[in-house]
């Protein structure tokens, strides 16, 4: 059967639109082959239709629809006023004697011709789509982006070159294994499966394993079939170079913005510095002054340490270790400092002045109304979920109402949350303990 379509095949290369010449020279050679026959081997009366109609289906198919027809006309001539008495004469009489047979004929004829040129249609379409079946098999299989389908279920039924190249496992491990199998984290398919079934689609960026266990960076843009089955089409585009070349770009730019904060810190910390400075000299002009302008050289003097640390850090939080001991260095007063800490402590950037401005108030005021001869103690330690600043020393009697009013000020300037003052009293020792939590403090 191969050989007759592939007669059939090349005959459709000649034909023309309309039916064609060819089509119809065809058409002329079938039915003078049938007259032919019939002429060297005579039939009886009716049988000459007989011998017309393969002709006429034959030029149908070969020719189509009008060819097929004329075949029809022509076989009804012939069958007319060749076999009909009086024979080989054009006559009513013939016409008459003929009519319901060629009526029959000529019904024949039409339901082959359409039913022919209806297949023929139907062959055009068929191998259109054929042809772009091949033709998308051949993109699928040729294109640089990966493509796998699979069920709801995530096993992959299919997959192109592309893919296994991407991830580095032949198609038939890919075909015995799932999406699951190959998602760096195992909930990025589920998350984005409630969409693909409300929606149809989805475009999301995820990471597969490589075989050798290197990630692959992927942009994802999935699409519901329902046309065999229920699947889900999947084309990849492998984005690992991008992701590292916006990872390097980020980190390039994070790193140009910590040198460029350090610096503004710098700036910051050096004009406070200016500031107290003036200050300094404001109060040796006016010495009657001096006691109000040195509280104010104090918490500007706190401000600037905070920035001078940051300068120095490649974050912005502030290390309370060294914000203790550099406002201790600051008072210029002899104060025993102990750190009890495993691991270091860290301010919240949002809550640095804030806390270090009430650690200058509570060191500043301990170090102002102490007694003679005695120091500050200071400690740090952790409890729990808080950072606990222990500051003792002995007061002077007569300088309490003062030290109130400094812890009045303390109390306003702390953090609403997440930070705690109390104040305890034996004899004439007073201890101040601070007690800091996250958010304002991190570990």
């Amino acid at each position: 059967m191969n050989w007759i379509e592939g007669i059939f095949d090349r005959l459709n290369l000649y034909q023309l639109k309309g039916g064609g010449i060819f089509s119809y020279l065809i058409m002329f050679s079938l039915m003078s082959s049938a007259l032919l026959r019939i002429l060297v081997a005579p039939l009886e009366a009716g049988l000459q239709y007989l011998t017309f109609f393969p002709a006429v289906a034959l030029s149908a198919i070969i020719g189509g629809f009008w060819p097929g027809l004329c075949a029809v006309f022509i076989g009804m001539c012939m069958a007319t006023f060749i076999f009909v008495p009086p024979y080989y004469s054009i006559s009513l009489h013939s016409l008459q004697v003929a009519f319901w047979a060629n009526m029959v004929f000529l019904v024949d004829g039409l339901v082959v011709c359409s039913a022919v040129a209806a297949m023929r249609r139907y062959q055009v379409k068929l191998n259109a789509s054929i042809d772009g079946l091949r033709l998308s098999e051949q993109i699928i299989r040729t294109t640089r982006e990966g493509f796998w389908l699979c069920d709801t279920g995530g096993r992959i039924l299919d997959v192109n070159d592309s893919y296994c190249h991407m991830v580095g496992y032949t198609r038939d491990e890919l075909l015995s294994m799932c999406t699951g199998d190959l998602e760096s984290s195992c909930s990025t398919f589920s998350s984005h499966l409630q969409r693909i079934m409300e929606c149809g689609y989805d475009t999301f960026e995820t990471v597969h394993r490589h075989k050798n266990g290197v990630p692959v960076s992927l942009e994802i843009s999935v699409n519901r079939s329902e046309g065999v089955g229920d699947t889900f089409i999947v084309f990849a585009r492998d984005i690992t170079e991008r992701v590292g070349r916006e990872a390097q770009r980020l980190t390039e730019v994070k790193e140009q913005r910590d040198v460029l904060v350090r610096e503004v810190h710098h700036r910051i910390k050096n004009h406070l510095q200016g500031v107290v400075g003036l200050l300094r000299q404001h109060a040796v002009n006016h010495p009657e002054m001096a006691g109000i302008i040195e509280i104010s050289v104090g918490r500007v003097c706190s401000i600037a340490i905070i920035h001078g640390l940051q300068s120095q850090s490649l974050s912005e939080e502030v290390d309370l270790d060294a914000l203790i001991k550099s406002i201790v260095e600051a008072s210029g007063v002899r104060v025993f400092f102990e750190n009890r800490l495993v691991t270091p402590v860290f301010l919240n950037r949002e809550e640095t002045v804030p806390v270090a401005l009430v650690l200058n108030e509570l060191i500043a005021n301990a170090c102002k109304h102490r007694t003679r001869n005695s120091q500050v103690d200071i400690r740090v330690v952790m409890s729990g979920a808080y950072t606990r600043i222990t500051i003792e020393n002995q007061f002077e009697t007569g300088k309490l109402a003062a030290a109130g009013h400094g812890l009045n000020l303390v109390k306003s300037l702390l953090p609403r949350k997440s930070a705690h003052l109390a104040i305890e009293q034996h004899g004439d020792v007073f201890a101040v303990e601070l007690k800091l939590s996250a958010p304002v403090t991190i570990y």
